[in-house]
């Protein structure tokens, strides 16, 4: 939205990520919060490229990855629930709480908005980022590199709906 763009993908991009981290539960988070997290990422890098590279507008190209995520998370789980291995370590993600005050998901909720806070007020990229929301075109005109920013935008919101997904399935 900062960058006058908007990713309709996030939802199902989410719900591929759980699907993808509840079939790897058995190998433990290890293995399925990065694997989780990677389907997010390959999702927005997805984004990234329809439109930074393809030029085509934000709308529809993340309607598409949310159309492609969607059959992709039913493929996977063969149109039918994920069970989550109990066994392993991946369930203490969702449902354990750090020195037994703060869930996970709040605590890594404050981190990635912190992280998100430090990157759009403290470093060279979130001028861009801004900047494209406001007017790409006049952003572009005054040399700011808004390819980098948007792509970097894209790939963020897609991290941060894999991570969405892992909780969800822990």
């Amino acid at each position: 939205i900062m960058t006058g763009g908007i990713d309709l993908s996030v939802g199902t991009v989410a719900a591929l990520a759980s699907v993808v981290a509840a079939l790897l539960s058995p190998y433990g988070l290890v293995v399925a919060l990065p694997a989780g997290v990677g389907a997010g990422l390959l999702a927005g890098a997805l984004n990234a490229t329809m439109i930074v590279a393809l030029r085509l507008p934000p709308f529809m190209a993340t309607l598409a990855t949310m159309l492609a995520a969607k059959g992709l998370a039913l493929r996977l789980s063969d149109n039918r629930a994920v069970p989550v291995d109990w066994a392993s370590d991946f369930t203490a993600l969702g449902m354990n709480k750090v020195a037994n005050l703060l869930p996970w998901t709040i605590l890594v909720a404050l981190v990635v908005v912190g992280i998100a806070w430090v990157i759009v007020e403290r470093t060279s990229l979130g001028r861009p980022v801004l900047a494209i929301g406001g007017n790409a075109d006049a952003a572009h005109l005054m040399g700011l590199k808004t390819r980098r920013a948007e792509a970097f935008v894209y790939l963020f919101s897609g991290a941060c709906a894999g991570l969405a997904g892992v909780f969800l399935a822990s």
